[in-house]
């Protein structure tokens, strides 16, 4: 008799689960860009001020984000929040402004910009995290949420790395981060920013469970109509001028087009504004000096970019290996680059 009842108890359980999971993916579901082939970009912040007690590269200056804000804003630019996917057809320039962590300075120096620009933006919240030093605490969350411009997202519960956890504690980590949002905000989390970026098959699997969106830190323009669970973002860092902030956002991103025509466009943009004079239309010549850094960040574009694409044509069930392996060899191709960088060059 008690072996029944204790079958009829689990049945019941794994019932109710089911059906929770069901109705979760329903609501998922109706969460989804209501169309596709819209580009969305995502512009990656961490902390804002000029204090740098951490790594000083995840300060955005004060005014330079005020810039960057004004910029969006006088060309037309809407912020939304990844709610805002579900019905992306009622905005003609979309773009996601996202901070990770939860500092404390979000709340200091990010809401009064946002309050004067009347801009929206996301904080991926550690949320193990609160009320730490330098970190949000649970009134100035408060605070945030009450704005009206300002949505908690997850950044998990302790900035693990989720690609290398166990499925348990990776279910762990993701329900406590969950409810703990719930908690501080009375909304459950829809997106979820990887630590670090890393994720894998069985990480957004898992994930695909509580949250409908997934952000990575690969380079890239989200186009909706692709994997969710895959969106790239923009970094804005703390050298980031406001001429690179504006070429950041053209960076083309067509499923077609695969790695080499984007990287084409991130390096030809950097070498021909950065590179070169002003009246210069043609490659520079020998006679012309050239610092390390101008170097060492194309390189960095090139790698980012790279990345990102062979990561996107991995997770594309429609790409085949053979067009794999002719955007590899595209990519590597000096000669390829030189040659559609000279025409362009030219053509200006």
């Amino acid at each position: 008799m008690k072996r029944r009842k204790l079958l009829t108890a689990l049945f019941l359980l794994l019932a109710a689960c089911a059906l929770a999971l069901g109705i979760a993916a329903v609501r998922r579901a109706q969460r989804l860009p209501s169309s596709a082939g819209v580009r969305v970009p995502v512009l990656m912040y961490h902390a804002v001020g000029d204090d740098c007690w951490g790594e000083e590269s995840l300060f955005v200056k004060p005014e330079e984000l005020e810039k960057q804000l004004q910029y969006l804003s006088e060309n037309g630019y809407e912020t939304i929040f990844f709610e805002d996917l579900s019905h992306i057809e009622q905005y003609e320039k979309p773009v996601l402004l996202t901070f990770d962590d939860g500092y404390d300075d979000n709340a200091e120096t990010l809401l009064p910009l946002l309050q004067k620009y009347g801009m929206k933006a996301t904080i991926f919240l550690i949320a193990g995290d609160v009320g730490k030093p330098h970190k949000l605490t649970r009134a100035q969350l408060a605070e945030l949420v009450q704005s009206g411009l300002v949505s908690i997202q997850s950044h998990g519960w302790s900035h693990r790395n989720m690609a290398a956890l166990s499925p348990l504690a990776l279910l762990w980590e993701l329900v406590r981060s969950q409810s703990a949002i719930f908690t501080l905000t009375g909304r459950f989390p829809v997106a979820l920013s990887y630590p670090n970026g890393n994720s894998s098959a069985r990480t957004r699997k898992i994930a695909s469970w509580f949250y409908t969106y997934g952000v990575r830190t690969c380079a890239g323009i989200y186009e909706t109509g692709s994997d969710p669970l895959l969106i790239e973002r923009i970094t804005v860092s703390r050298d980031t001028t406001l001429d690179e902030f504006k070429r950041e956002l053209e960076i083309p991103q067509i499923a077609g087009a695969g790695v080499p025509d984007r990287l084409e466009h991130r390096l030809c943009i950097y070498f021909r504004t950065s590179m070169l004079p002003p009246s210069a239309s043609v490659l520079p010549s020998s006679s012309m000096s050239f610092s390390a850094n101008r170097f060492v960040k194309p390189l960095k574009i090139a790698a980012e970019t790279i990345i990102s694409g062979v990561s996107r044509t991995f997770s594309s069930v429609v790409t085949s290996r053979s067009n794999m392996a002719a955007a590899v060899r595209r990519t590597c191709s000096m000669k390829y680059f030189a040659h559609r960088w000279w025409r362009r060059a030219n053509a200006a």
